[in-house]
């Protein structure tokens, strides 16, 4: 059974994302302490970003949009090569920025209006969590 992208946390997610798991342990404090709970959070993002080069290979934009010292970028070094630009907009990160100094310093991305003009080279992937 092939594991729903959009979904909340279950402990037995772990279990198929071993592959993507390898990639997150390898680098998981490379930014900051994280809660270990992050772990299935940056899994299901390498996850979701193979599924989606996979059906969308053109895609070559990346975007890590955090704020607590995301090690994303270090995970997905290996996956890098596809992407033309892959920005950190982070304050916490030494190579970030705050989201509005990078909008002030980069040109806005395209604006998404309907499934036909979408900009299809642009890869949003959206992480989020509630842990108590």
């Amino acid at each position: 059974m092939s594991l729903a992208l959009s979904k909340t946390l279950d402990p037995i997610d772990f279990a198929e994302l071993a592959e993507e798991l390898t990639i997150v342990d390898q680098h998981f404090t490379s930014a900051r302490e994280q809660h270990p709970m992050r772990r299935w959070e940056y899994a299901m993002a390498l996850r979701a970003l193979r599924t989606w080069k996979q059906i969308h290979p053109q895609v070559n934009v990346g975007y890590d949009v955090g704020g607590a010292g995301s090690p994303f970028s270090f995970m997905i070094r290996g996956e890098l090569t596809v992407y033309k630009d892959f920005s950190v907009i982070d304050p916490e990160s030494p190579y970030g920025a705050a989201l509005d100094q990078y909008i002030g310093q980069n040109p806005r991305t395209p604006p998404m209006r309907s499934s036909a003009s979408r900009s299809s080279n642009m890869l949003r992937i959206s992480i989020s969590s509630c842990i108590t």
